[in-house]
């Protein structure tokens, strides 16, 4: 019996190429989602959904607690870096002033928040009247040094990481990190997106991974039919099944892929709140691009980032979702008497089982029927309802291509 880590992972490997070829993705950006993936049912947790930074897999098992965000690898990276003139200005003002101006500029903003609304352009215009209008009467000792003050304030904004900074306070504290999609925009184009029908044949199947993005054949993927437990009847069953061909035989009512972009430019309103832009793609591409002392803090930093083991490697562009699912497997093999009876008593306790893993709980709206023909060859059925949409997987880019990109 092969390591019951890996049994799955040729079975996973197929699932995924599969999937990029049916559904027209490039595996340079596909990457295959197990686990907890029914649609969040709120636009927050959408939000949190398309913040989670992918592992450099390309099956990777969604568990939300153990993922790293990227608004807080964002927020990270921002207090590493610094325009080139800020220590220049902020020696201009002084500790005294500097701390006078944050506090005018938070008032400004809390009572004035339209001014973050549109673009970087709006923005800066309101600041630089701001400041403008506040250091010739408050600014001390001279009208000479609010001049020279204005002039650094506003040389500041032709470096990308100084906007980023200001428009990094629309982030509130807690979350949520705002998107380009709300929860009912997506449901509204799921409604009206195209079906797809597709069978997967094992013995035909593809497991070669080599050409993906990410160069790897390890993956976090589920490593047991019906559980990532490692009990003996979860690993035997698990080996049973992948040891022979199956088939899947798949039909999505709708199909669709969701972009997921952090929020920038211009504000959006979801229920009754309006949130505004805190991402600026330009920072994140001058930080990148400017691995100096002059812009890094603490270079150290850039390598826990970007590295080669950096926290910020890809980001998350799209959710592939599908909506009013049917996934049927039948398998080729002959399962014992023993195994039948595992497999009928953990579908019973709820387990989610491969390709997916959505539990089958009380709560849950997809539901998964196993049983086993005369020939005593497993035949699996789970279905969600339309209505009840499924993240079946993600588009992710490198931060390399997006910095190149900006």
């Amino acid at each position: 019996m092969s390591d019951p880590t890996t049994v799955l992972d040729t079975v996973n490997a197929q699932w995924y190429n599969t999937l990029a070829k049916e559904l027209n993705l490039s595996v340079q950006e596909f990457q295959l989602s197990q686990g907890d993936v029914i649609l969040p049912r709120t636009t927050d947790q959408l939000w949190d959904m398309m913040n989670e930074l992918p592992m450099d897999t390309v099956v990777q098992y969604y568990t939300p607690d153990t993922l790293v965000s990227f608004s807080s690898q964002y927020t990270s990276l921002l207090s590493f870096v610094q325009a080139p003139n800020a220590a220049e200005f902020g020696t201009a003002m002084g500790s005294s002033n500097m701390s006078a101006w944050t506090t005018t500029k938070s008032a400004y903003f809390k009572a004035n928040p339209s001014a973050f609304s549109d673009s970087a352009t709006v923005l800066q215009t309101a600041l630089e009247n701001l400041f403008q209008n506040w250091s010739m009467a408050e600014l001390v000792p001279n009208p000479g040094s609010a001049a020279q003050c204005y002039t650094l304030y506003r040389a500041g904004f032709e470096n990308p990481i100084y906007i980023a900074q200001e428009l990094q306070l629309n982030l509130p504290l807690g979350g949520p990190a705002a998107f380009n999609q709300t929860y009912d925009q997506v449901l509204s184009d799921i409604a009206v997106a195209p079906s797809v029908k597709f069978t997967m044949q094992s013995a035909t199947a593809s497991s070669d991974i080599s050409e993906s993005w990410a160069n790897s054949s390890n993956s976090t993927g589920g490593s047991y039919f019906y559980s990532k437990s490692s009990s003996s009847e979860s690993s035997d069953f698990s080996q049973t099944f992948a040891s022979a061909d199956f088939s899947v035989a798949v039909s999505y009512e709708h199909f669709i892929n969701v972009t997921a972009q952090p929020l920038s430019g211009e504000s959006i309103k979801a229920d009754t709140t309006t949130y505004l832009p805190w991402y600026y793609g330009a920072a994140l591409a001058y930080a990148y691009n400017n691995k100096t002392a002059e812009v890094w803090t603490d270079l150290a930093q850039w390598e826990a980032l970007f590295g080669a083991k950096g926290s910020m490697q890809y980001v998350v562009t799209s959710l592939i979702i599908a909506d009013g699912t049917s996934t049927t497997t039948t398998s080729s093999q002959t399962f014992s008497a023993a195994e039948q009876t595992y497999a009928h008593i953990t579908s019973d306790e709820g387990y989610g089982c491969w390709p997916y893993y959505v539990s089958n709980s009380s709560d849950s709206t997809t539901q998964t029927s196993t049983t086993f023909n005369s020939a005593s060859n497993l035949v699996v059925t789970t279905t969600s309802a339309l209505g009840n949409p499924i993240v079946v997987g993600v588009l992710v880019s490198s931060v390399k291509d997006l910095a190149q990109d900006g």
